[in-house]
């Protein structure tokens, strides 16, 4: 054992151990404690060479993991969306006027037909109590296409410019597409088919680089020190690499690949947009159906991907272990309870806001959630729980509603039931309903952090 290249003293340093023990110094030696203790036990691992910081009585305790998230969203959208928070969240957005305020002032600053992406607007804390429409959005500019995404992630809503641009009118009859009384487009859309129809964030100039680094000063400014990335593509994991080597990326990264999204086809075909790909690129093989459902050689759950080559880029050379971790594969199955696009079962929602039970999407006696509440259809949900079952890998299932929580309890045991042979996996998926924390998805993996140095100084 050598000596601490780091010594933190005179503090309140909170353990974290099985007995919650509390102590006041604590020697590092590379990226891993070397000892805790009192100050004077400590000191005793001082070198010539040690860095000693004085905490000056500061509480100090281990990093925080990142239970459910979306790295690095927050960067990206800090560098180059319009923040239409609420006050709530430090933002000043609590009324549709302040919200058509702040997009007008981007759209002065653009060239006409430069798209302008707004973020994190809330209709439950706006005055008027609802999303904003196109006519609202309108107000802000005709002569640039814009897109809001409310602050669930699912919902959102364009402007004039930006309906047209993607030819979404009356004839759209896309689940999820909002219409009035008119059958035309309200402009606000719901869940992940209709969502698709407008992809004016794809067309925003933005540097993948510089959103990561952004992000990772904004989870290490918080103690953050694992972050999740839930709903990854594949594609993004070169960009985590290159950031990585560029000493911008600070934190570890949980990454959890789609394992499914929905594409709607113009002719009402959904398809898979993501899922065969990302297992393709995770090492998962064709076995001559386009779904890549052999993961024989593939990446496992838990696996460090830091060097991993998805097929079509240059990994940096001498990138340190254990940064990038393959976590459970995201299936989204429905909705938002704030949006009403949550599956419930009956009697449905206790407060129906103004929608009747017509306006469920399955048409029942009572409301049970808006179109576009199922992203993934059940049927196909249970397909592909077996798919991932079967070969042994896991995934994290969005579940909001209850009527979507028995759905899925009801894949698993048709998954478990049809290969009673394979590892159980399901202590690695989460469901909502119930709050379930990804640390419970984490526990291989903590197995290869749990001695690293993981701080944060408060």
């Amino acid at each position: 054992m050598g000596k601490a290249t780091q010594i933190y003293r005179n503090g309140t340093i909170l353990t974290m151990d099985s007995r919650g023990s509390v102590v006041s110094a604590l020697a590092v030696e590379g990226n891993v404690v070397l000892a805790v203790g009192t100050d004077d036990d400590v000191m005793a691992h001082a070198g010539p060479d040690t860095v000693v910081t004085d905490l000056r009585g500061r509480t100090m305790l281990p990093g925080f993991v990142d239970g459910h998230g979306h790295f690095p969203g927050q960067g990206t959208s800090d560098l180059y969306k319009v923040n239409l928070n609420s006050p709530l969240l430090d933002g000043t957005v609590d009324t549709m006027d302040k919200l058509i305020e702040e997009l007008r002032k981007k759209a002065e600053t653009l060239p006409a037909g430069s798209p302008i992406i707004g973020w994190n607007y809330d209709d439950t804390q706006l005055a008027e109590q609802r999303h904003p429409t196109r006519y609202d959005l309108d107000k802000a500019s005709t002569t640039h296409p814009i897109y809001v995404s409310h602050i669930s992630g699912h919902m959102g809503a364009a402007n004039s410019l930006a309906l047209q641009k993607y030819n979404v009118t009356s004839a759209t009859t896309t689940e999820g597409v909002e219409k009035d009384a008119s059958g035309e487009p309200t402009g606000v859309l719901f869940e992940t088919k209709a969502m698709g129809l407008v992809t004016l964030s794809n067309e925003l100039e933005t540097n993948d680089n510089f959103g990561i680094a952004r992000a990772s000063q904004v989870y290490a400014a918080a103690g953050v020190t694992t972050a999740d990335c839930g709903g990854a593509q594949a594609q993004q994991i070169p960009a985590f690499q290159n950031t990585l080597d560029s000493n911008q990326l600070y934190l570890r990264v949980l990454v959890h690949p789609l394992g499914y999204y929905g594409y709607a086809l113009p002719n009402g075909t959904v398809i898979d947009a993501m899922g065969a790909t990302n297992r393709k690129a995770m090492g998962w093989k064709d076995t001559g159906d386009g779904k890549f459902s052999d993961a024989t050689d593939a990446a496992k759950v838990g696996d460090d991907i830091t060097s991993w080559n998805i097929g079509n880029t240059e990994v940096p050379a001498n990138l340190p272990s254990d940064y990038l971790m393959l976590g459970a594969y995201k299936l989204l199955f429905d909705g938002s309870p704030q949006g009403y696009t949550a599956w419930m079962k009956s009697p449905g929602y206790y407060d129906w806001k103004d929608y009747t039970a017509k306006d469920s999407f399955e048409k029942s006696d009572y409301f049970i959630g808006l179109a576009g509440t199922q992203n993934i259809a059940p049927d196909v949900l249970t397909d592909l729980i077996k798919l991932f079952h079967a070969e042994g890998q896991s995934v994290e299932v969005h579940t909001n509603g209850s009527a979507a929580a028995e759905a899925y309890v009801s894949a698993i045991e048709d998954a478990v039931a049809t290969y009673p042979d394979v590892k159980d996996t399901r202590r690695l998926s989460t469901a909502k309903p119930w709050n379930v924390s990804m640390w419970n998805a984490s526990l291989d993996i903590m197995k290869i952090l749990r001695r690293q140095l993981t701080c944060t100084t408060t």
